[in-house]
């Protein structure tokens, strides 16, 4: 099925080598540099290496046709990035639109990706593999992620038109934005007994005619693993960055605002 091969696709070497030093990094950074330009120092290294991705995934050789499955899991830790940061920044700024426009693009983008792309064939997309579960409930923990992960993109898709803020869908989007970050592991680790379960229980000697599977296995789950840190760790930080590049241009405003004659 098309989740399946969406969430435990092999990653290219430079996600599981460079990009946990970069992260680790990056953290250090937003954790030691002062509270001026943080937002910018965070944001555009995470940026870059989002951008790095997309530019190194399609100029490289696709023979498994794993290449709009990658593109798309980047569209969907940006989209959440975005929503987590506009509605973070909206509750506390909420008589300012640009936190919810950011909330409300990054919902488009997260719905967009649950789409089927242009010319792609029919099933091929993650809202296919969704209604397929219902009737074929083997893989419901990403399924039932994904459905999660829907929802927090069509309740932050109205967030810039609304003429005063939804206290209540931002109170509903941040519960649903931890929740996400809780369930991705076990929507991945359910996945992963499904498909492994029945070897993870075994202790299979070297020699056996069993014992490649069973080795594949287990790297199957050291890939998960590194699957939602990366994952996580993307879209926290880049989350983190544009929040609070948005709050020191907010905040900025409201200075300048306060400089004025007769302000």
């Amino acid at each position: 099925m098309i989740l399946v091969n969406f969430w435990s696709d092999p990653l290219p070497t430079f996600w599981v080598t460079v990009v946990p030093l970069g992260l680790a990094v990056a953290s250090i950074a937003a954790m030691s540099i002062g509270q001026r330009a943080r937002g910018s120092r965070l944001t555009l290294p995470i940026a870059g290496a989002l951008l790095s991705y997309v530019v190194a995934t399609v100029a490289s050789p696709d023979p498994y046709g794993e290449r709009s499955s990658f593109l798309r899991l980047l569209q969907i830790v940006v989209g959440a990035s975005l929503v987590a940061a506009g509605n973070h920044v909206a509750r506390l700024y909420p008589e300012e639109r640009l936190p919810r426009v950011v909330a409300g693009i990054g919902g488009a983008g997260l719905v967009l990706s649950f789409l089927p792309y242009p010319g792609g064939r029919r099933g091929s997309s993650i809202l296919d593999a969704i209604v397929s579960e219902v009737y074929f409930s083997q893989d419901w923990g990403p399924a039932l992620f994904a459905a999660v992960l829907l929802l927090y993109g069509v309740l932050a898709v109205p967030s810039p038109f609304a003429r005063r803020p939804s206290r209540w869908r931002e109170r509903v989007i941040s519960r649903i934005g931890h929740l996400l970050l809780v369930a991705f592991p076990f929507a991945l680790y359910q996945l992963w007994w499904e498909r492994c379960g029945g070897y993870a229980v075994l202790q299979i000697p070297k020699g056996s005619p069993l014992y490649p599977a069973w080795t594949e296995c287990w790297e199957e789950q050291t890939l998960m693993i590194e699957f939602w840190l990366l994952g996580s760790g993307h879209v926290i930080l880049f989350a983190i960055g544009v929040a609070t590049w948005m709050e020191e241009s907010l905040l900025g405003k409201r200075h300048q605002l306060r400089e004025l004659p007769g302000a």
